[in-house]
C-alpha cells in the first residue's frame, strides 16, 4: 500500500515536469517568433533610410559641383558691359573706352591696368590684392579686375573717371578714382563708386541678368556717325556681299588691323552716311534702320563692280569698341577726316 502511494506521488510529478515543459516550450517559441518578426521589421525599414541618406548627399554633392563650375566672367559678359558703357556713358553726357593688359589707358600718368605693380591699387587709402581676371576667378579676399573703363581721351582734364569693374569674394564691386597726382604712399586711391545704375548694371550682368532693355532705339543710339562709319567700313572688308549679317570676332579684328593707318576720310548721320578710302572705287556707303546697317559699294566707271551687305549693329559694335579692339579703333576714328 505504502509502495502504491509513493508510485502514485511519482507519476503526477512527472505529469508536472512535462507540463511546465511544454508551456516553456511553446512560450519560447513565441518569443523567439516575436524577435524574428521584430529583427525583419527593422531589415525591412532600414535600407530606405540608408537610400534617402546616399541620395540626399548624392544631391548636395550635385548642387555644390554645379555652383563652383560657374564661371563669373565671361565674353559674352564683356560685350555685355561693352553695351551698357555705351548707353550708361551716354547719359553721363561722356564717352568710355575699354582698357586691357597690352591696351593701357594713359591716366594722369600712370598706365591702367598694367601699372598696377609700380602704382598698387587702394580702397580708402588701403592696399588691395588685385589681380587681373579673363573668368573672374582669383583666391580668397583678392580682387578679380575683369574690365578697365576710362574717359580720359575725351574729358577735360581734371575731370577723367577711371572704372575699376572687379569680383571680390563672388560679389560685384565697380571701383572708381579720378586722383590725378601721385601720393605719398605711392597709391592710386579708389573709392566704391556711388553710381547706383553703374553699380546695379555691373551686378546684373555678372549674375547673369539683362543690365538694361534691348530696344532698337538704344542700340542705335549708342553709336555716332563715326563709330558708324567705322562700323560700315569693318563691315565691308570683313563680310562676303549677302553674307548674312554677322560678323566673327576674329574677323573684326583683322579689319581693323587691316585700316589701321591708312587715310579714311567720312561723312553722315546717324542714319545715313559714307566713308572713302583714297578714291571713289573704295566708297563705302551705309543705312541704318533699326538695329541693321545695309552697306553698299556702287559699281564705278573704272569697272569696279557693285556690292551690297547687311550687319548688326548690336553684334557687331561692341566687337569693334570693347576689349582688345577698343584703342585700335580708337585710334582709326581719330584718324578720319571729314569729307
Amino acid at each position: 500500500m505504502k509502495s502504491a502511494k509513493i508510485g502514485l506521488t511519482v507519476a503526477i510529478a512527472v505529469l508536472l515536469l512535462a507540463g511546465c515543459g511544454a508551456q516553456s516550450s511553446k512560450g519560447g517559441s513565441a518569443a523567439q517568433s516575436q524577435r524574428q518578426a521584430k529583427s525583419s521589421s527593422v531589415k525591412k525599414h532600414k535600407p530606405t533610410k540608408v537610400a534617402k541618406k546616399t541620395s540626399s548627399s548624392q544631391s548636395t554633392r550635385n548642387q555644390k559641383t554645379t555652383k563652383q563650375a560657374a564661371t563669373p566672367w565671361t565674353q559674352a559678359k564683356s560685350t555685355q558691359l561693352a553695351s551698357f558703357m555705351n548707353s550708361w556713358g551716354q547719359t553721363m553726357k561722356q564717352s568710355y573706352t575699354a582698357y586691357t593688359p597690352g591696351h593701357s589707358v594713359n591716366f594722369y600718368g600712370t598706365s591702367e591696368p598694367d601699372g598696377m605693380n609700380s602704382e598698387p591699387p587702394a580702397v580708402n587709402n588701403h592696399k588691395i590684392a588685385i589681380q587681373w581676371s579673363q573668368d573672374g576667378k582669383v583666391g580668397s579676399n583678392v580682387y578679380a579686375l575683369v574690365a578697365v573703363y576710362s574717359d580720359a581721351e575725351t574729358a577735360d582734364y581734371a575731370a577723367e573717371h577711371l572704372y575699376f569693374f572687379t569680383i571680390y569674394n563672388g560679389q560685384p564691386v565697380v571701383l572708381v578714382t579720378m586722383q590725378n597726382q601721385g601720393m605719398p604712399n605711392n597709391y592710386l586711391n579708389f573709392d566704391v563708386t556711388a553710381n547706383k545704375e553703374l553699380q546695379q548694371g555691373f551686378a546684373a550682368i555678372v549674375n547673369g541678368k539683362s543690365s538694361e532693355p534691348t530696344t532698337v532705339a538704344s542700340t542705335t543710339s549708342k553709336y555716332n556717325a563715326q563709330q558708324l562709319q567705322l562700323i560700315a567700313r569693318v563691315g565691308f572688308e570683313g563680310l562676303a556681299p549677302d553674307g548674312g549679317t554677322g560678323l566673327s570676332a576674329s574677323a573684326v579684328s583683322q579689319s581693323l588691323h587691316d585700316l589701321d593707318g591708312i587715310h579714311i576720310s567720312g561723312s553722315g548721320t546717324s542714319t545715313k552716311g559714307s566713308s572713302t578710302i583714297g578714291t571713289a572705287v573704295s566708297t563705302v556707303e551705309y543705312t541704318v534702320v533699326g538695329d541693321v546697317m545695309k552697306i553698299n559699294h556702287p559699281a564705278t566707271a573704272a569697272g569696279s563692280d557693285g556690292w551690297s551687305a547687311s550687319l548688326k549693329i548690336s553684334q557687331v559694335g561692341p566687337l569693334i569698341f570693347s576689349g582688345t579692339n577698343a584703342a585700335l579703333a580708337q585710334k582709326i576714328i581719330a584718324g578720319i577726316q571729314p569729307e
